[in-house]
């Protein structure tokens, strides 16, 4: 960049750090698109906007997918959700109740006795589920694939999927 240009005179300051263009050198530095600023070529903006946008959803997916197989909370979020994108359940027309219900068993809060006891420091094969004579661990897998008396899952559950499929 020539010496008698203002960007390059304020990138020269120390008194000028906090600026609109040190920003966007910072964020092409991150994106490993830096040599851009130190020749003179004539690269289009719409290339550096498309590099720089494809480079950070790139590493947001990446930091999202370790960070989500990394907690325990989301133990069924992790086997519904594998890519970063809208889920088809979002595009339909559902009600609050069956949203709802989707996106808190998707999301692990559902009333479960996996979830319940977590709190009191119980051992997660000793958070059965006390709804029927099994013992097994009361959590989404079992409450929506193998527990049939449950009404309140069942209802919500096969409402949720029958609309899903329309």
């Amino acid at each position: 960049m020539p010496a008698h240009r203002i960007c390059r005179k304020c990138e020269m300051s120390r008194r000028y750090r906090n600026t609109r263009y040190n920003s966007c050198k910072t964020l092409l530095e991150k994106c490993d698109l830096s040599h851009l600023t130190d020749n003179d070529s004539d690269i289009s903006t719409r290339f550096i906007l498309d590099s720089v946008k494809n480079k950070l959803v790139a590493d947001f997916k990446d930091k999202w997918c370790n960070e989500i197989n990394n907690l325990p909370k989301l133990r069924t979020y992790k086997h519904l959700k594998t890519e970063f994108c809208a889920e088809p359940y979002v595009k339909k027309h559902l009600t609050r109740t069956q949203r709802s219900a989707i996106a808190r068993i998707r999301c692990g809060t559902f009333q479960l006795e996996v979830e319940r006891r977590r709190y009191s420091i119980i051992p997660i094969d000793q958070r059965v589920c006390k709804l029927c004579n099994s013992v097994s661990i009361e959590d989404e897998k079992h409450s929506l694939l193998c527990f049939e008396k449950s009404t309140i899952y069942c209802n919500i559950s096969r409402s949720c999927l029958s609309s899903m499929d329309k």
